[in-house]
């Protein structure tokens, strides 16, 4: 039970992480000029 709780926290986690991620990588694109 407690591993399961934990792989979907580390789940939720890394899915905020990868949002997190994408959200800076654009808008570091859209502050360059092209």
């Amino acid at each position: 039970m407690l591993v399961n709780y934990l792989s979907k926290e580390i789940q939720e986690i890394s899915f905020v992480v990868k949002i997190l991620h994408w959200n800076i990588l654009i808008k570091i694109v859209l502050h360059q000029d092209f």
